[in-house]
């Protein structure tokens, strides 16, 4: 009664599960129905190769099996928690923040972003997020230690550590996941990407992400898109700020009517970009009508990045219209 049986032998993409305790949609009791529907999903996965599927070319290296774990659910007490560490170091934190319904799994519900000293960060993934964070768990600083020990297994890479909060004190590790969502899903802002990138390929030394810097550089809104009419006047809802130059260029590929098209605007606003990447406020002009795109600094950037004030900087510091 303590173990639940499930097909793993290809990650995410079969989950059915026969349980001596619990009846669902997806699970049934163990006897001879449940070993038939068992002995057909597992003869169809146990051949499959699921590193074709999404080009995750790990899963070719691990040979097909059944694993028989032990059922912890009724020992945690949250779902599981994704630990991105990236150098061997724990970088930013996604945790469930809905609460279970159904047969939904952990990374089917809402979940909220935090940095490792658990204040909220302005990150979005695949799912939606919840209005507050959950409580802090009691095991934190035990997950954290754990994180980075597993972390440092893997000192060129970007790896998400999962790991589950137990009532207990203790905590369960999960799983390494190298590739969430097979690489289909994106962060938003695309700078938490960046900060991934950047330390596993030693840009970015790990004494310098703290959790203070992470919450910083993620808030900051010094890449501001301004966009005018065909007058030269501004269209407010279609001008931001934003926390890196590739956040910023991106809204620009909205613009685009093809492929092509969206491309190039991009690649103009970046090396737009590049000429003002000194300045404390950077500040880049996108005319529509005409695709006219300049780029100019500004000494000093608003503090307060809740506020318009570094678009209203940007606003008031506008060349003559032309």
């Amino acid at each position: 009664r303590d173990y639940v049986f499930c097909l793993c032998s290809t990650p995410a993409l079969s989950h059915f599960c026969a349980s001596s305790s619990d009846y669902g949609t997806s699970e049934m009791p163990l006897g001879t129905k449940a070993f038939e529907v068992s002995k057909s999903q597992f003869t169809m996965d146990i051949g499959l190769d699921y590193s074709r599927n999404g080009g995750e070319l790990q899963y070719r290296y691990i040979k097909p099996q059944v694993i028989f774990e032990e059922d912890i659910r009724s020992r945690t007490a949250t779902d599981v928690t994704f630990w991105w560490v990236s150098g061997g170091h724990p970088v930013f934190v996604s945790q469930q923040c809905e609460q279970p319904a159904g047969n939904k799994q952990g990374f089917q519900m809402k979940r909220v972003f935090l940095s490792t000293d658990y204040v909220r960060l302005p990150i979005v993934f695949n799912r939606g997020v919840c209005g507050d964070a959950p409580p802090k768990p009691a095991s934190w600083e035990r997950q954290f230690q754990i994180a980075r020990a597993l972390g440092k297994l893997f000192p060129d890479e970007t790896v998400r550590v999962d790991l589950y909060d137990g009532k207990d004190g203790k905590v369960f590790f999960s799983e390494f996941t190298f590739t969430t969502a097979g690489c289909w899903r994106t962060f938003s802002p695309t700078l938490a990407d960046g900060l991934l990138w950047a330390l596993a390929h030693h840009e970015l030394p790990p004494a310098v992400a703290s959790p203070t810097y992470i919450q910083r550089v993620l808030a900051d809104r010094s890449w501001v898109l301004l966009s005018l009419d065909e007058e030269g006047f501004l269209i407010r809802n279609a001008s931001s700020g934003h926390p890196s130059p590739v956040d910023m260029c991106s809204t620009l590929e909205s613009f685009g009517s093809d492929n092509k098209s969206k491309q190039r605007l991009f690649d103009k606003c970046i090396s737009n970009a590049r000429d003002v990447k000194g300045s404390a406020l950077r500040c880049l002009v996108y005319r529509g009508t005409d695709q006219d795109m300049i780029a100019f600094g500004v000494d000093r950037a608003s503090q307060d990045v809740a506020s318009r004030g570094n678009l209203n900087l940007c606003e008031k510091n506008l060349p003559a219209r032309r």
